[in-house]
C-alpha cells in the first residue's frame, strides 16, 4: 500500500482529516480569526490549517502574533501562550458577512475568548455542527453585526453556533467567575439579570435551543444546577427598573404582614441547560 493509499484510509476511518487547498485553508482560518479576533496555531492546526501554514501566512502578511498569559481562571498560574490574529491585509480577505473584525485582539478578555473557542471548536468536532466555523458568532461578532433571524436585545452570549440544517440553535456561556455562586447583597442584582439574560435567548425564537453553561470546575457546575432547580420550583428573586435609572430595585410585597422580596417564576425548563465544566471535558486537545 502506498502512501496516498495509507492516507486515504486514515481520512475513511476518521483517524485524520483531508485538506483543502492551501488557499482555501488559509481563508477559513482567517474568517475564523476575523470572527474571534485570534486564535492559537494549537486550534487552527486542529480545525483548518496545516503544520507550516501559520509560517507561510505570516510571511505573506496576513497574521501576526504576540504572547499571552493564559489563565483558566483567575487564581490560575498564567501559561505562557502564543496568540495569531490577522493583520489588515488577513482582515480583508477573512472579511465575513461584511464584519472585518478589530485591529488588536482583547488581551484582558484572551483568556476566556480561547475557553470559548475551545469549547466550540471540541463540539463542532463531536458532533459535526456548524460548517469549518462558517456559522457561528462569537459576542464580539454579535456586538457588530447581531445574528441573522435572531433577536436578542442587549443580552450578548458569548457564542451562538448552529447545526447543518440550523433546526437547532446552540449558545454559550462560560462562567470564568459564577454570578449565582455569589451569596453577597451586591451579586443578588448580577444574578437576576444573568437569569433575565438566559430567559431572553432561550425564549426569542431561534426554535430549538441547546444551552451550555460550562464552568471550570465541576463543583461549580453541580452548584449552579442546584441553584437552578431551586429556581424552578419556588422562581428567582425579582427586580425592577426605575424610569430614567440604572439602578436595580428589589420587587417587594407583604406576605402576612412581613415585606419580603417577591419571586419571579423561571420561563424556561432548566432541562434545556447543561452543565458542564473543564474538569469534566477534555479540552487539552485545544487548550495550552
Amino acid at each position: 500500500m502506498g502512501h496516498s493509499d495509507a492516507l486515504a484510509k486514515k481520512i475513511e476511518l476518521g483517524l485524520c482529516r483531508k485538506l483543502d487547498s492551501y488557499d482555501n485553508r488559509s481563508i477559513r482560518s482567517l474568517q475564523w480569526m476575523v470572527r474571534w479576533g485570534f486564535s492559537t496555531s494549537k486550534i487552527l492546526t486542529q480545525v483548518f490549517l496545516s503544520k507550516n501554514d501559520l509560517a507561510k501566512m505570516e510571511a505573506s502578511g496576513l497574521v501576526e502574533n504576540f504572547q499571552i498569559g493564559f489563565k483558566k481562571n483567575k487564581d490560575s498560574r498564567p501559561i505562557p501562550t502564543v496568540i495569531w490574529f490577522p493583520t489588515k491585509k488577513g482582515r480583508v480577505i477573512g472579511k465575513v458577512s461584511g464584519y472585518l473584525g478589530k485591529r488588536y485582539p482583547s488581551i484582558e478578555l484572551a483568556s476566556h475568548d480561547l475557553i470559548c473557542q475551545a469549547f466550540v471548536a471540541n463540539r463542532m468536532e463531536r458532533d459535526a455542527v456548524g460548517s469549518g466555523g462558517t456559522d457561528i458568532w462569537p459576542a464580539r461578532m454579535i456586538a457588530k453585526t447581531g445574528v441573522p433571524g435572531v433577536e436578542l436585545a442587549q443580552h450578548l452570549p458569548d457564542a451562538v453556533y448552529f447545526d447543518h440544517d440550523r433546526s437547532t440553535t446552540y449558545v454559550l456561556e462560560v462562567e470564568r467567575n459564577p454570578i449565582l455562586i455569589k451569596r453577597s447583597e451586591s451579586s443578588a442584582v448580577e444574578r437576576f439579570k444573568f437569569v433575565e439574560k438566559l430567559s431572553q435567548l432561550i425564549g426569542n425564537g431561534f426554535g430549538d435551543v441547546n444551552v451550555t453553561l460550562l464552568y471550570m470546575t465541576a463543583h461549580q457546575a453541580e452548584k449552579t444546577k442546584a441553584i437552578f432547580d431551586g429556581f424552578e420550583r419556588e422562581g428567582y428573586p425579582d427586580f425592577y427598573v426605575t424610569d430614567g435609572q440604572k439602578k436595580y430595585w428589589a420587587n417587594k410585597e407583604y406576605v402576612d404582614g412581613e415585606l419580603k422580596q417577591v419571586n419571579k417564576p423561571l420561563s424556561f425548563s432548566t432541562e434545556l441547560l447543561n452543565f458542564e465544566s473543564l474538569e469534566s471535558l477534555d479540552l487539552s486537545k485545544w487548550l495550552p
